[in-house]
Parts: C-alpha cells; structure tokens; sequence
C-alpha cells in the first residue's frame, strides 16, 4: 500500500485506522524478510524465534548466557529479534504514543523570549547556558558558491548520548527512550536511555531519567566510552560523548512510561525503517563492535 493510500484512509477513519495499516504492512514486510513468524515470537514458539536466536548464537560461537562477555553478549543481542517483548509489541507501544501526542508551536520575535539577549554579533542566554547562535562570512574557493553568510550554534559544552543496558533472561537489552523533538516528522523518535545537553534548562527535583547513572558510573559497568565530533557546517566545536553502561541483571528497577527494553536486533531491523531511531541512538549503536567492552 502507498503512503497516499494509508493517509486517504486515515482522512476518511481515523489516524488510528491509517496508522493501523502502515504497521500491519511493516510487519509483515518484516516478517517476509526475516522468514520467522511474528505469531512464533509473541508465543515464544521454540520452533520460532527463539529457537532460531539460540541456533544462530551457537552457529556464530558466541555464549547468549548471563555470563557471557560483553561482546558476545552483543552478538546473541544482534541475533535476538525475539527479547522481553517482540517487534510487534515495540511498535504497537510506540505508535501508541505517537498517536497521543499533540503540538501546539507558535512563532514569536527573539525580543520576546524571556532568559535570552542578543546583541550584533550573537544571540544567547542571559546566564550563559545551553547554547547561543552567531553569524559567521565564509569564503572558500571549493564550494557551489565562492562566499556566503549563514547562523551557527555553539553549545557551551559537550553532550552525553548514552545507552543503559541490562541482560534480561539471558539476553542483553538497551532501554529506548520516546522522544518529542523540534523538526522530527512525525513528532517522535527513539533515542538513546540519556539524551542531554549540558546547560538545558531542567526541573532540579526531576532530572533526565538515568542521568546520574551515566555522568558518574562505575568502572566496571562502563562498556564503552568515546567522543563524537559533530557536524561542523552548522555546530561550532560541538562534540557528544557515546556512553554505552551496564546494569547488574538484577536491577529491575521501574522505568518511565516513554521507555522500553529492547534486544539490538529489535534497533537493527528499527534503522531499516525511516524516523523510528533518531540519530543520537544510531551513532551510539555506529560505537560498538564485538571488541567492545
């Protein structure tokens, strides 16, 4: 089914039935490519995707056990299709949360944002926080055109994009999280368990979930650390440290509604499809090999 035809029926029903569609088409795109049925995954069918999971660890020398290293512990995740919870079950969780988000965005002048101040040569916070945003003029020689202007944005410190994971019954998981975020489509995409930019203005009794948890983790839970540059056209000297931790396995704390577990091979067959994982989450995910940890 074309993309017209699932906003037709959405137009003449409801989001919900065109939404429906898409996803049923999806799934069974998936399931078509995959050759394992969704059905044998959510009964947990050892014939099914479990029993293929297992057969594929084994095949690629890899132990999926609690005790496994860290990197094979990532190949039998890449393997898993099937975790605490099926692809289905992903997707129906967040095109749930999709469809219950709503966005009221208005333009007002610069003058009228409280907190900020500008002055001929930038715009930024009164405090000195989050980011500020300067014209630069460029001439280069390489390019479609020989000079122009245009705004850049300079954080005032690096960003921390990281993943928390925990192995559970066996198999290691990343907990995603559902993001709303200033020009994403179709309002929400996943994103790393910590997404954050130093500086932000945030509640002091309500800080990101797991913050604390990455900024400061121990040693021997930390699986990998690196420094990102990111992309220089438009972000002045501008880096994010990728944070991969694990959990113990039996840290089965309660996670926040706008959270899941998912296996790595869930992220995987969720890159394939376009605005389901954010950049942050693939970049994170671009860090790690089975040299990892």
């Amino acid at each position: 089914m074309a993309d017209g035809d699932y906003l037709e029926k959405a137009s003449e029903g409801s989001v919900e039935d065109g939404l429906g569609g898409l996803l049923a088409d999806l799934l069974q795109q998936w399931e078509e490519e995959e050759g394992v049925p969704l059905e044998a995954q959510a009964e947990g069918d050892p014939d099914g995707a479990v029993g293929a999971f297992e057969e594929e660890a084994a095949a690629a020398g890899c132990d999926a056990g609690a005790d496994a290293s860290f990197a094979d512990a990532l190949v039998a995740s890449t393997l898993a299709q099937d975790g605490s919870q099926s692809i289905d079950a992903v997707l129906s969780w967040l095109t749930g949360i999709r469809s219950s988000a709503e966005v009221d965005s208005q333009p007002c002048a610069l003058r009228a944002i409280r907190g900020w101040e500008r002055d001929d040569h930038e715009l930024r916070r009164a405090d000195g926080g989050y980011f500020k945003v300067f014209g630069v003029a460029v001439n280069a020689d390489t390019r479609e055109v020989l000079s122009w202007t245009q705004p850049m944005v300079q954080p005032v410190e690096s960003g921390v994009s990281a993943f928390v994971t925990r192995r559970i019954e066996g198999v290691l998981h990343f907990l995603v999280q559902a993001r709303m975020e200033p020009g994403v489509w179709n309002l929400i995409e996943l994103g790393p368990t910590v997404q954050f930019l130093p500086g932000t203005p945030v509640d002091a009794d309500r800080p990101p979930f797991m913050l604390a948890e990455v900024l400061n983790p121990a040693p021997e839970l930390t699986r990998h650390r690196s420094t990102q540059c990111e992309e220089g056209g438009r972000f002045y000297h501008y880096a994010t440290d990728n944070i991969v931790i694990e959990l113990d396995s039996r840290d089965d704390r309660p996670v926040p509604p706008n959270y899941t577990w998912v296996t790595l091979g869930q992220l995987n067959t969720l890159i394939r499809y376009g605005n389901h994982l954010n950049i942050e989450a693939r970049s994170v995910i671009a860090c790690l090999d089975v040299a990892t940890g």
